[in-house]
């Protein structure tokens, strides 16, 4: 719980959440960094009052979108990707 969110930059842009969090350092796909972990795990969650992701995790809502559709997004994709992966 508290891993999958959607909101706005400090500039009013809508975004949704992508949950992998790789180290400040890390520069390939975050969820091979060995130090990689999901919102509430290591840092308060999207449950939180205020919740800050480094910019990289926070994707541009596009047009028709609604935050609460896109806040559902974060999860569905990290679980098909590392699905994809394993096969």
């Amino acid at each position: 719980m508290g891993n999958d969110g959607a909101g706005l930059l400090e500039d009013g842009t809508p975004v949704a959440i992508c949950p992998a969090t790789g180290a400040d350092s890390w520069e390939r796909d975050e969820t091979i960094d060995p130090h990689w972990h999901v919102p509430s795990e290591r840092v308060p969650g999207t449950m939180a009052d205020c919740f800050a992701v480094p910019r990289r995790n926070a994707a541009p809502l596009p047009a028709g979108l609604s935050a609460l559709n896109a806040s559902l997004l974060g999860h569905a994709r990290l679980t098909a990707y590392r699905k994809g992966k394993a096969t």
